[in-house]
C-alpha cells in the first residue's frame, strides 16, 4: 500500500512528473503549505476603505499616500521621500508634501551702483502718536509700541537722520494708534517702521507730495498689530556714506527656514568701478515653490574673495539696497552652488550608504552622504543600457539592466565603482526589487533571480525552468515570504524564501502593499487583507506520477482511500487518462474504486479542487505479472 502524508513541498514543473518529490505538485495553487496538509487558503477581507491602487503607509507620523501609479517610496532621516516616476519627486516634513530640493531663481535680479555722500539729514522732529480705541483695531491693551521715522535722501536711499518715538497702548480695547507728521519741512518720502517680535518692520510709507498743505499734516492709523510678513529695516542701508567699493558681484538663492534646503544661485552681471557707494537689487525673482519662504542674498568682490552672505530676506521681497561694508558681513559663505534639484521622472529612488540613489535613462544618479535634497550634476555613474531596476544588499548596490547586473560599492560619491555581476539575468520590472533577508529578489527574463551582491542565483529555475514575469505589476515581502503580481494573469507566486516552496494563488486583487506587518492587496477601491476573509478559495493540485516498482512494471490499481474535510473534488489518473472523479462534502476516510477495465497502468496521479483540505492518499499498485 503506497501512502501520501505530506503536501508541503509546493510546484515543480521543471522535472519530469515521475521525478519529483511526494511531497510537491504540478498543479499548486491556492494552497497553504505551512501544515504539510492539502489545504485550500482562506480569501482576502476588506478592512480599508477608499484605498488607492498603490501606497505607503509612514509609520512615524501614521498616515497613507496613495496613488494610482507606482511610485518609490524611502524611508531616511525620519521623513518619507517619493519618487514620481512622471514628475517631481517629493518629500514629506511634518505631514506637508514638499518637493525634493527647490528649484533654482533663472532671473538675474537688475542690479546698479550709487555712489555718493549723503548730507546730514535732519530727522523729522515733530511727530505727534494718539491711542484710540478702535472696533476695527487689534493691538492689545498696555502694549509698549516703539516706532522709528526715516528720511529718504536725494538719491532714494535711507537717510541716518531718524527719530524714534514710543507709545503705551490703553487698557480698554481694541487698541489703534494714529501718527501725525507735523513738520513743515520735510521734502522727501518718510518711512515709519514698528518694532515688532524684535525687527524694526515697514508699518507705512508715507509719500511727499509737493503740493501738500503743510496745515492739513497726514494722519496715519496703526490698527495691524502682526505685521511679521512686512518688510524688515535694512540697517545697512542707513548711512551718510556709501560703503562699497570695488568691481561687485552678487548671488541670490531661494531657501526654505521650514526644510532648511538652499538653492544654487543665480549670479548677477558684475558691477565695476564703485566708489563709496551703494547697490540697489532690483527685480529679484520670487519662488512659486511652498516651501520657500526666503532668499538669500551673497556678495563677492572689494576685500571678498569668495561669496559672502549679506542679507536674508522674505520670498516676496523683489528689491534690496545693500550698503554693508565688508567688515560688518557676518562671514557665512555661499556653500550650495551643488544644490540641484533631482531631475522629473527619475525611476526606483533607493537609499544606500547614506545617499539617495535614482535612475535617470542609462545613468544612476545620487546625492552627497546625508544631503537628500542635492543632487550635484556631476553625480552620476553611466550605464550601458536603460536602468530598469536598483536593489540594496549588505555589500553594495545591484543596479539593473534588462539583460545585466551590476554591483555598485564605495565609501561615498566621489568614490563609487561598478562591476558586472551578470551578462545574462538583469530586470525586466523595477517593481518586482526587494530585499529579503539581506538579499535582494527580482524577475528576469528566467524568472525570480537572487543576489547577496555576489552570484546571481535564478532561484526559481530548479522548479520552473523558465517564468515569465515581464508583466509584473509589484512584489512586497511578508513573513520571510516574497510575493510577485502578474499582470496578464492577475496570479501571484509565492516563495516561501524559509522552506523554499514555490507556489501560486489567485487572490483577485490588482497589486500588493504591506503596512504594519500586514498583507494587503487592492481591489475595487479597498484594501483587503489578504488570508483574512471567513471563507476559503478554491485550490488546485496535481500530484507527481507515482511509479511504485518503477516505470516499466505494470501495476493493478483497485482501491483509492482518501482522508478528506469539507468540499473535495477528486479525480485519479492512470497513464495521463481520466479513470474516476467523485466529491466529498463530510470528514471521513473515503474509498474510492476504480472500474475493472481501468485498473491496469505504469503509473498513477491524482488532482484535487475544493475548499476544503485532503489529510492522506494512499493506494494498493500490485504488480499486473504476478
Amino acid at each position: 500500500m503506497a501512502k501520501l502524508t505530506h503536501f508541503n513541498g509546493g510546484f515543480n514543473v521543471a522535472t519530469a512528473p515521475h521525478l519529483i518529490k511526494e511531497n510537491e505538485g504540478i498543479f499548486y495553487d491556492n494552497i497553504d503549505h505551512v501544515k504539510g496538509t492539502l489545504r485550500a487558503i482562506k480569501d482576502k477581507k476588506r478592512v480599508i476603505p477608499d484605498a488607492s491602487r498603490f501606497g505607503h503607509f509612514f509609520t512615524r507620523n501614521s498616515t497613507w499616500y496613495w496613488s494610482d501609479v507606482p511610485k518609490d517610496y524611502v524611508e531616511f532621516q525620519e521623513r518619507l521621500y517619493i519618487g514620481d516616476r512622471h514628475g517631481v519627486s517629493t518629500k514629506v516634513i511634518n505631514n506637508v508634501e514638499y518637493n525634493l530640493g527647490i528649484v533654482p531663481p533663472t532671473a538675474r535680479p537688475d542690479v546698479a551702483a550709487t555712489s555718493y555722500l549723503l548730507a546730514d539729514l535732519e530727522g523729522i522732529s515733530f511727530f505727534t502718536l494718539g491711542v484710540i480705541v478702535n472696533p476695527l483695531g487689534d493691538i492689545p491693551n498696555e502694549l509698549d509700541l516703539e516706532y522709528r521715522v526715516i528720511n529718504e535722501s536725494d538719491t532714494g536711499a535711507l537717510s541716518a537722520g531718524e527719530t524714534t518715538f514710543e507709545v503705551k497702548t490703553g487698557t480698554l480695547g481694541p487698541n489703534a494708534v494714529y501718527i501725525t507728521i507735523a513738520d513743515k519741512g520735510w521734502t522727501n518720502n518718510v518711512h515709519i517702521y514698528r518694532k515688532h517680535l524684535g525687527d524694526w518692520r515697514l508699518m507705512k510709507t508715507v509719500a511727499f507730495d509737493a503740493n501738500l498743505d503743510f496745515d492739513k499734516q497726514p494722519v496715519i492709523t496703526d490698527d495691524v498689530y502682526d505685521i511679521s510678513a512686512n518688510t524688515i529695516l535694512n540697517e545697512g542701508a542707513l548711512s551718510e556714506v556709501g560703503n562699497l567699493t570695488g568691481k561687485l558681484q552678487y548671488a541670490v538663492t531661494f531657501y526654505s527656514s521650514i526644510t532648511g534646503i538652499e538653492s544654487v544661485p543665480v549670479i548677477t552681471s558684475p558691477i565695476v568701478n564703485v566708489t563709496n557707494g551703494i547697490v540697489e537689487l532690483a527685480n529679484i525673482e520670487v519662488s512659486i515653490d511652498p516651501q520657500v519662504d526666503k532668499k538669500r542674498i551673497y556678495r563677492i568682490g572689494g576685500n571678498l574673495t569668495a561669496f559672502h552672505l549679506v542679507d536674508t530676506i522674505n520670498n516676496v521681497i523683489t528689491e534690496y539696497t545693500d550698503n554693508i561694508a565688508d567688515l560688518d558681513l557676518s562671514g557665512a559663505l555661499l556653500e550650495s552652488s551643488t544644490n540641484f534639484p533631482p531631475v522629473n521622472g527619475m525611476n526606483w529612488l533607493t537609499e544606500s550608504y547614506a545617499m539617495l540613489f535614482a535612475a535617470d535613462g542609462d545613468k544612476l544618479v545620487f546625492t552627497p552622504i546625508g544631503e537628500p535634497d542635492s543632487w550635484p550634476q556631476t553625480y552620476y555613474l553611466d550605464f550601458p543600457a536603460f536602468i530598469t531596476g536598483i536593489g540594496k544588499t549588505p555589500v553594495g548596490l545591484l543596479v539593473f539592466t534588462r539583460f545585466e547586473t551590476f554591483l555598485v560599492t564605495g565609501t561615498g560619491p566621489l568614490a563609487l565603482s561598478q562591476q558586472l555581476l551578470s551578462g545574462s539575468q538583469g530586470c525586466v520590472s523595477g517593481d518586482s526589487v526587494v530585499n529579503v533577508q539581506g538579499a535582494v529578489y527580482w524577475a528576469s527574463t528566467d524568472g525570480v533571480c537572487i543576489s547577496e551582491g555576489g552570484k546571481v542565483i535564478v532561484y526559481t529555475r530548479p522548479k520552473i525552468t523558465r517564468l515569465n514575469l515581464t508583466g509584473a505589476i509589484n512584489a512586497v515581502v511578508h513573513d520571510q515570504n516574497y510575493y510577485i503580481l502578474t499582470e496578464d494573469l492577475g496570479t501571484s507566486f509565492i516563495l516561501d524564501v524559509e522552506r523554499g516552496v514555490i507556489k501560486s494563488a489567485h487572490y483577485d486583487i490588482r497589486s500588493y502593499i504591506v503596512a504594519n506587518d500586514v498583507l494587503y492587496g487592492f481591489r475595487h477601491g479597498y484594501l483587503n487583507e489578504i488570508e483574512a476573509g471567513s471563507k476559503n478559495l478554491s485550490m488546485s493540485y496535481l500530484s507527481p506520477a507515482f511509479i511504485g516498482a518503477g516505470l516499466t512494471v505494470q501495476k493493478v490499481y483497485k482501491n483509492v482511500f482518501i482522508y478528506s474535510k469539507g468540499d473535495i473534488q477528486f479525480e485519479i489518473y492512470i497513464d495521463g487518462k481520466l479513470v474516476q472523479q467523485v466529491e466529498f462534502t463530510d470528514t471521513d476516510n473515503h474509498q474510492v474504486k476504480i472500474p475493472s477495465e481501468e485498473t491496469r497502468g505504469f503509473q498513477i496521479a491524482f488532482v484535487v479542487h475544493g475548499t476544503g483540505i485532503v489529510y492522506e492518499i494512499s493506494w494498493s499498485d500490485g504488480n499486473a505479472n504476478q
